[in-house]
């Protein structure tokens, strides 16, 4: 069980996604293939059966890219999307966005060749994507999309007309409703 923030990660009792993948937060591919220098990492993935992952809409397009291929390669399973590991992926893309880091090298680093530890043969241009979602990572592991509908937050009686304002704010749709709204909160 692991979440793409420290924060997160508390809250569900499991550990940051990049302490999971032994990585830590890397600025270049380079840093990225420490990952298979972390015995306990490479270990965890090779016994791994499955991951929950919350917060997904938070992880960067590139690091999953990357750890995808990492995966991959350490259980010695390329076919398989995380190397067949069964992926829960749990989040809101309509929330908060990966943090794009301005000093990030993952996604603009030239081809690597399919032999070199963590090649990701997928990442080749600049300005790529931003959400997980936009990945070939994401393609290939063939979700089942369940989308959760009752709002347990803020579900009491009296705030039906705060719930929806909050509906129309995830969507990006400020009207003169919400607005007033929010004045008076």
């Amino acid at each position: 069980v692991a979440a793409s923030t420290g924060v997160a990660a508390v809250h569900i009792g499991g550990s940051t996604l990049h302490s999971l993948a032994g990585s830590g937060v890397p600025k270049t591919a380079k840093e990225f293939r420490m990952v298979y220098k972390n015995k306990l990492s490479v270990k965890t993935w090779q016994k791994m059966d499955a991951l929950v992952l919350d917060e997904i809409g938070m992880v960067k397009a590139d690091y999953l890219e990357w750890l995808d291929q990492t995966v991959r390669s350490v259980r010695e399973r390329p076919a398989e999307a995380f190397g067949g590991i069964q992926l829960i992926f749990v989040g809101d893309f309509a929330q908060l966005a990966p943090v794009a880091a301005g000093n990030s090298e993952l996604g603009r680093e030239p081809r690597a060749k399919p032999t070199d530890a963590g090649a990701d043969v997928q990442l080749d241009v600049t300005g790529f994507e931003v959400f997980a979602f936009q990945t070939l990572a994401w393609r290939e592991a063939r979700f089942k999309h369940v989308e959760l509908t009752v709002n347990h937050r803020q579900n009491e009686e009296g705030n039906e007309e705060f719930r929806l304002a909050l509906l129309d704010l995830r969507l990006g749709l400020m009207s003169d409703r919400v607005h007033g709204l929010l004045r008076r909160c």
